[in-house]
């Protein structure tokens, strides 16, 4: 408080007060017939104001900067705490990913990582009943053993639907020729396949340009072993024979695949290199689009009546308002003056609002307030490649503490003048309703 008792407000005092004087000084006799106790309380209630505007000093503006710093650290962090909600909504599917981290980080979850998982033929369909159990065999692996990372985007896509994207598993078998004798018998030869089991990893999509279902194998896993065949063949058919069409590479495959699975190490390389590179483009650009949507959010929640960062922005623009109140109380005569001042008060490089006010005045968009940030950048082409909370943290804090410091200044330059700017609200005024004192 800036008094112990209400006190007018200066412009009210004012005007009435002058009146008054004005009123005493042309006609004295009508204001004679007044009661005197009308003038004595004018300047009772103007010396009162004038006491309580010399209050105005350092430790109230250290309060407001405390005040408005405090208000800011709120809202940001209530804006990490959406930013976090954003991340790892079940709905969008990002699953803990930084929105500005780019494309090749790993999500908390996703389809190689959530253990085991099945094996389907590359070529459609089920795998046979070689068993004999009544029933499809079934071949599952837990991928997670491997290392993925380079599928990364491909990951994220699946996990936010891009393009309607899945991820599974196919597996395929095959006979490779693995050594070849020439027996000199009738001109055999005498071949040894080994059975090749290879799972890839198959990335399914929707291709706009062609409108079809499109699948790529991004990655491979390759087990050389586990059954072996062999063959004679004869000089004429060594060019053509082909051990997968008499002896079916899927059979074997499924019934050696426990063996194979838990005993030989796989052969692992990455594949559809240009595939990948394309999709890994597309997600730069869906998750810019993330951030967009991101920052359009804020701008909207903050004029949602209600929602918690309406009402912290509601009470940044009121600390602002209440900044600039007192500063033109206290300071009158160097905010017509100090154009530095004024600057750090209404200029560009204002204190920011937590939203418009109605006395910020827009002709052309000014970014003044924190909604406006966020608005501006949720519609941005090109967003920048970090977060604009990192830039906007700096910016507000090192604009409040200019304000308070140029404050600060002004007060001590008052105080070797020799008295406060704060008097020139009242003291002309005074002095001039002391001088028409009625006869």
């Amino acid at each position: 408080m800036l008094h112990r008792e209400s006190i007018s407000s200066p412009k009210d005092w004012m005007a009435g007060a002058q009146a008054s004087a004005q009123l005493f000084e042309e006609k004295p006799v009508l204001g004679g017939q007044m009661v005197s106790s009308r003038h004595n309380n004018l300047i009772t209630a103007g010396t009162q104001l004038d006491t309580a505007l010399r209050n105005l000093g350092k430790p109230l503006f250290a309060g407001l900067h405390a005040r408005y710093q405090g208000g800011w650290a709120w809202m940001k962090v209530l804006i990490e705490q959406a930013e976090s909600d954003w991340r790892h909504s079940p709905a969008r599917g990002l699953h803990g990913i930084d929105l500005w981290g780019g494309p090749d980080q790993e999500p908390a979850a996703h389809y190689l990582k959530l253990g085991e998982k099945p094996i389907v033929p590359c070529g459609g369909g089920q795998w046979g009943d070689y068993n004999g159990d009544g029933a499809p065999d079934y071949l599952g692996v837990d991928p997670a053993r491997w290392n993925h990372d380079v599928l990364r985007p491909l990951l994220i896509a699946d996990n936010m639907n891009v393009d309607h994207a899945t991820i599974d598993l196919c597996g395929e078998g095959s006979w490779q020729l693995y050594s070849e004798v020439f027996t000199g018998l009738g001109g055999l030869y005498n071949r040894t396949y080994h059975l090749v089991s290879t799972v890839y990893v198959r990335y399914t999509y929707w291709d706009t340009a062609t409108n079809a279902w499109k699948s790529e194998r991004v990655f491979t896993h390759r087990f050389t072993g586990g059954e072996s065949l062999g063959v004679f063949v004869r000089e004429q058919d060594r060019p053509t024979y082909n051990p997968n069409n008499t002896r079916n590479p899927q059979e074997w495959m499924a019934k050696r695949w426990g063996h194979v699975s838990q005993n030989i190490a796989s052969f692992d390389y990455a594949g559809a290199n240009d595939f990948r590179a394309a999709v890994r483009t597309r997600m730069v650009d869906v998750l810019k689009e993330q951030q967009r949507q991101f920052y359009g959010s804020i701008a909207t929640r903050m004029g949602q009546a209600g929602d918690a960062l309406q009402v912290q922005a509601k009470r940044m623009t009121g600390t602002r308002l209440l900044w600039q109140s007192y500063a033109a109380l206290a300071l009158p005569l160097s905010l017509d003056h100090d154009e530095h001042l004024r600057g750090l008060l209404y200029g560009e490089d204002a204190v920011l609002s937590g939203h418009d006010t109605p006395q910020d005045v827009e002709v052309t968009p000014v970014l003044n307030d924190v909604m406006d940030m966020y608005a501006l950048f949720s519609a941005t082409a090109s967003p920048p490649a970090h977060n604009i909370l990192a830039d906007l943290h700096p910016a507000v804090t090192s604009r409040a503490d200019r304000l308070k410091a140029a404050i600060d200044a002004s007060l001590d330059a008052q105080a070797e003048a020799g008295g406060p700017e704060a008097s020139a609200w009242v003291e002309s005024t005074l002095l001039r309703l002391r001088l028409s004192v009625p006869q």
